[in-house]
Order: structure tokens, then C-alpha cells, then sequence
């Protein structure tokens, strides 16, 4: 009888074997999907690895997290933190299904496709223990000025380009001719053309579209609420802007987009009379809504604008955010405008406390 050998490709339901308890409900829960192929030894070590298989799995779900989830500058943070996050990944990462769970007893393989949930809490809590501003103490925090202005779009001009047109007109004539020898005649016939030029409408050069905008009525104060709960938690010590600076920055960007250079001085001086490191400008502006076709309901669009300046013995930028554009629903347009002017303050926010805590800010 020839020696045969049969490989098998088993699919075990480890599921079955695995027992998740919950003991506390983390209301910050991300999703993500981990795979991972993992090379085990021994003829019984798909049994007693698996445990290290499931392990590389979370981690590869984490990681697909950070890349999806986390700003430039926080990914740099969570790179730094990445050692005390493995050593805590259980408590980070926890297995919500196992997709998909083959053995290849052959090639020595597990193979494992899961879906997990992501304890943002838990996992920003690891990362901020190692940026500069979360490490200050109490008597070393930085204060810092928030200066925010919303708007949104009251009139917007045309420059209608100057135009021009070209006209051709034709003249035909005709003249009879007598031969002197043969007394035959004929007829000849010329044509000329005249050409004008008009120009109508617009100015001598064609100008940019020129947008006024008008304040959001009771704004202000949410969306400075909504910043500065995101730089507190990073120990910033903040407060309205408009306690040291007037308005004319924001009559100004009531007219337009920037700043004169006489708006900018006043506004830096201002922050360094009055002593203050940091200073936070930012303009939340609504510049388009459009029917929600699903719900019926309105979409408001509205872009944001952030720096902050760090004021010593000049401002000097230290980060910025924008032109970046958020949208949100809602069944009545006030509302879609208030839910999306505060998304965009806290991602603005946020995106600016990721890039000074990058560089070691406080």
C-alpha cells in the first residue's frame, strides 16, 4: 500500500471558545478591522500561540485606526507613545467578532480577519501622558487668548468682464461697361467690407468676485466654549480674546478674507501689551446649504480658518489649520449651521493642540 500524507485546512470556530466581558461601557468607541497571518511552530501550536496570533490581530486593527483616524501631528504622538500603548493593548483594544479564523496545518499558518472596538479614552489618555503640555503642572500653564469670528456670506458682487464685440458689414456695387469695338456690354461688380468694434459693460480690468459676509447671530460664544474646552483639557489657560482685542479684526474680516497689515500689528501688539504667550485666530465661516435629498432636511457647509501665534517678543506662527470645509444636516437650517460651526471650532481646535503638543508646546 503506497504511503499517502494528507494535509487539512481546518477552520476552527475559536469564537465559540473566546469569552468577552464587559465590565465598564466606553462611550468613545472607534471601530476597525484587524488581519493578520500568523506563522506558528510545534504540531499542537495553533492551539498554544493562538493567543499571540489574536494579539498581532488587535495590534494590526489599531494601527489601521491611527492611520484612518489620527492628524499628521497626533500620529507623530501616538509613534512616541507606541511602546506603553502595546503594553496596555488589551485595555485598548477589544475583540468584537472573529470574521474570519483559519488554520493551515500544512504551511503552519493561523489566519485571523477580526473587528474590534478602539477605547479612544483609554488610548489619548497614553498619548497625552507624553506630550509637553499635558506633563506641565498647575503653576506652569500657558494662558492663551481665543479671538473667533463667525460669519456668514450677506452679499456677494460680480465684476462682470468688459466685453467685446466685432461687426462685419459688405457693400456690393455694380457697373455696366460698353465695348468700343463691339458695342457688347457687361456688368462688373466690387465688394466692400467695413469692420467696427464695440466694447460694453464691466471695467477697464477684470476684478475678483467680492464677498461682504454678516455676523451669526449668538455664535461667538458657542464656538469660543467649543475651542477652549479643547485646549483646557491640554492645560492651556485661556480666555476670551476680545477682553484685549476690539473689533476691528473682525470688522475687517466682515469685508474680506486677510487681515491689513495695520489690523495684524494692532492685534499682536495688543497680545504682547497685555502679556499673553499664546494667541488663538480663527474664522468659522458658512458659505454654502443645499437640500438634504435623503432626509429632506437642509446641509450647511462651513469652513474653517485657525493660527495660532505664539507671542513673545514677536508672533510668530506656530500652527495652522485651513481652508478646510465641514457639513452637517439637520431639519431646520439654523440648526444645520450651529451643529456645523461647532464641528468644524472642535476639529480646528483640535487639529492646532496636535500640532503645538508635535513640537513640544505647552
Amino acid at each position: 500500500m503506497t504511503n499517502m500524507k494528507i494535509y487539512y485546512i481546518i477552520t476552527v470556530p475559536f469564537t465559540i471558545l473566546f469569552c468577552l466581558f464587559l465590565t465598564t461601557a466606553h462611550i468613545y468607541a472607534g471601530e476597525s478591522k484587524g488581519l493578520v497571518k500568523f506563522q506558528y511552530t510545534g504540531w499542537d501550536g495553533h492551539k498554544k500561540q493562538m493567543p499571540e496570533a489574536i494579539s498581532e490581530a488587535k495590534l494590526d486593527a489599531l494601527e489601521r485606526f491611527a492611520n484612518d483616524n489620527l492628524s499628521k501631528s497626533r500620529y507623530k504622538d501616538y509613534m512616541q507613545a507606541k511602546n506603553l500603548i502595546i503594553n496596555e493593548l488589551d485595555s485598548i483594544v477589544s475583540v468584537d467578532q472573529f470574521i474570519e479564523e483559519t488554520i493551515d496545518k500544512k504551511n503552519k499558518t493561523i489566519k485571523l480577519v477580526i473587528r474590534a472596538s478602539i477605547n479612544e479614552n483609554k488610548l489619548n489618555f497614553i498619548i497625552d501622558s507624553i506630550t509637553a503640555s499635558n506633563n506641565s503642572a498647575q503653576s506652569e500653564l500657558s494662558e492663551m487668548a481665543i479671538y473667533i469670528v463667525a460669519r456668514k456670506a450677506s452679499e456677494i458682487k460680480l465684476y462682470k468682464p468688459r466685453e467685446f464685440s466685432k461687426i462685419v458689414n459688405s457693400e456690393t456695387n455694380d457697373a455696366s461697361e460698353t465695348s468700343a469695338m463691339s458695342g457688347d456690354s457687361a456688368t462688373s461688380y466690387s465688394t466692400t467690407e467695413y469692420t467696427s468694434t464695440s466694447e460694453s459693460g464691466g471695467s477697464t480690468t477684470q476684478k475678483s468676485d467680492k464677498i461682504s459676509y454678516g455676523p451669526v447671530n449668538g455664535m461667538d460664544e458657542n464656538l469660543l466654549n467649543s475651542m477652549s474646552k479643547i485646549f483646557a483639557e491640554y492645560n492651556f489657560d485661556i480666555f476670551d480674546g476680545t477682553q484685549i482685542i476690539d473689533d476691528r479684526v473682525r470688522d475687517e474680516y466682515m469685508e474680506g478674507d486677510s487681515l491689513s497689515r495695520d489690523a495684524k500689528n494692532y492685534m499682536w501688539n495688543a497680545t504682547k501689551d497685555d502679556g499673553v504667550p499664546y494667541l488663538v485666530l480663527a474664522t468659522v465661516t458658512i458659505d454654502a446649504k443645499a437640500q438634504d435629498e435623503v432626509s429632506g432636511g437642509v446641509i450647511v457647509a462651513v469652513t474653517v480658518n485657525g493660527t495660532v501665534y505664539e507671542c513673545s517678543k514677536r508672533c510668530k506662527t506656530k500652527a495652522s489649520v485651513g481652508p478646510v470645509q465641514y457639513a452637517k444636516s439637520a431639519p431646520r437650517e439654523s440648526e444645520a449651521e450651529r451643529l456645523a460651526l461647532v464641528l468644524a471650532a472642535e476639529n480646528a481646535a483640535q487639529e492646532l493642540i496636535d500640532q503645538l503638543n508635535a513640537k513640544g508646546i505647552r
